[in-house]
């Protein structure tokens, strides 16, 4: 007992010091330290990459404008804990977490890109000690912008004609699992939240029965042989049923409406209000490239479904308003979740608001990247773009396993065309265990130039796509 207190001492002490040193650290400048996300600017040659300086290199922060080519152009003071950004339009938004020893709130803020080259600060929010934010989402010519937390919190923001007038409002509390994943589909005006295993990874897809529906669950003389996409195994234990519907399953992704919230004002809603018209059952059974199914038994039987969880990204198509993709991840090692790490294209042919519908009736999915064969089975995918190359619909992938919740971590940056993969096959153009090379999220230039960052090495990578010959490194950029 008397080691473990010296030792807590012995880490408090060095990390007071590290806090007393944050004073005398010198301004991170046009330096790089952990970049945790980039964009690329909608309509000029340009990167934005946000830097969380987690190894406390610096004084702070910093979103650092690159040129396509690599040059470093401008960089604005940040707080420290970069998480994720954003660009809607002319705005970019970034959100950062609170540091570990910080009695200050996360925070949200807003910046100026219409001059390209030099973001100009907007305006900040304020979002608490309780939310730890983990996405933030937006879509050109959208009003609406999306925060989500680790917690479950959502928020909704609306830049406005001023945008220092800009608002931001908390509207939701998803309870259970966190939900990063988020799709903003304009052209119906809705938000689809998917769940993401953060952490130590736990969740894994699941076959289960769906023949039954029970008005009154646990109690078999209310059942009637009728599909209601939710497990049997849910209506099966009144227990199991009762704990869904308060802090909902991994198994469910949540349909938000923008435009019937905004006519009440973006009310503040408890989970129960809601849960029987926003929370639906996900499930599909893809197909690998040879036209084997993932599961035969879900193809030959309609009463089983293959329910799916653990979403990392989403990405609307880049023609087709009717289309998005999710990054779907699991572990395929211990066959927990066999048919993961996939990128899913998900087509909206019905009306998601209609909570009666079964989710088929209105979502159908397909792999279009990470068949059998073509990825390695410590692939775990992460941030990814799709985007038009060479005249193809094409998608740029990272795998990012941490080296914390993974053993032997392996990385790998790739690049397909979604739509004629026999002329442009799946071929991993990087791929290491070596920690310096892991690669943690993208962003496509106009012109196709590519941006990684290097995570643990504090550099970041510039590639040249090109179909049919991968990805050509231009430079790396320390």
């Amino acid at each position: 007992m008397l080691i473990i207190k010296l030792y807590i001492l012995i880490l408090a002490l060095l990390w007071g010091g590290a806090c007393a040193e944050d004073k005398e650290l010198p301004p991170i400048e046009g330096s790089l330290s952990t970049a945790v996300a980039m964009r690329a600017h909608p309509s000029k040659s340009l990167f934005y990459v946000l830097n969380s300086d987690a190894s406390r290199n610096y004084a702070s922060g910093s979103i650092l404008t690159l040129s396509a080519a690599g040059e470093k152009i401008a960089s604005i003071q940040t707080p420290r804990v970069g998480v994720s950004m954003a660009i809607r339009d002319s705005f970019l938004l970034a959100i950062f977490d609170r540091e570990a020893d910080d009695d200050a709130s996360a925070t949200l803020q807003l910046f100026d890109i219409s001059t390209a080259e030099q973001p100009s600060f907007v305006k900040e929010w304020d979002l608490g000690t309780e939310c730890k934010p983990i996405n933030v989402t937006a879509r050109d010519d959208y009003k609406y912008f999306v925060l989500s937390c680790l917690n479950g919190d959502v928020h909704v923001g609306t830049i406005t004609a001023d945008p220092k007038a800009s608002t931001l409002r908390h509207v939701r509390t998803y309870p259970g699992y966190a939900r990063r994943a988020v799709y903003i589909d304009p052209k119906r005006e809705l938000a689809f939240f998917f769940v993401t295993d953060f952490g130590v990874p736990q969740v894994h897809d699941r076959i289960a029965n769906d023949k039954y529906t029970f008005k009154i669950p646990g109690d078999i003389s209310t059942r009637s042989e009728q599909s209601n996409d939710s497990p049997d195994f849910v209506e099966e234990s009144r227990q199991i049923a009762g704990a869904v519907r308060t802090s909902s399953s991994a198994y469910q992704f949540m349909v938000y409406d923008f435009r019937a919230e905004a006519e009440a004002d973006f009310p503040q809603r408890d989970y129960i209000d809601i849960v029987d018209t926003e929370a639906r059952w996900l499930y599909f059974n893809l197909f690998n490239h040879d036209g084997a199914p993932d599961d035969v038994d879900t193809s030959n039987d309609e009463t089983l479904k293959y329910y799916r969880t653990n979403f990392w990204t989403t990405r609307p198509d880049p023609v087709d308003p009717d289309v998005f993709y999710l990054s779907h991840r699991g572990l395929v090692l211990n066959s927990k979740s066999p048919h993961a790490n996939s990128i899913v294209r998900v087509n909206i042919s019905g009306d998601p608001r209609d909570a009666a519908q079964l989710t088929e009736q209105y979502l159908s999915f397909d792999r279009v990247f990470g068949f059998k064969g073509q990825v390695s089975d410590k692939s775990y995918f992460s941030d990814f773009e799709v985007v038009m190359v060479q005249g193809q619909k094409t998608v740029v992938v990272n795998s990012f396993r941490d080296l914390v919740n993974f053993e032997n971590p392996e990385y790998r940056l790739a690049a397909a065309a979604l739509n004629n993969l026999e002329s442009f096959p799946w071929a991993p153009t990087q791929s290491s265990g070596d920690v310096g090379a892991a690669f943690y999220g993208v962003a496509i230039s106009q012109e196709g130039k590519l941006l990684t960052s290097l995570f643990y090495s504090n550099s970041l990578q510039i590639y040249e796509l090109k179909l049919g010959s991968g990805l050509k490194l231009l430079k790396t950029i320390n």
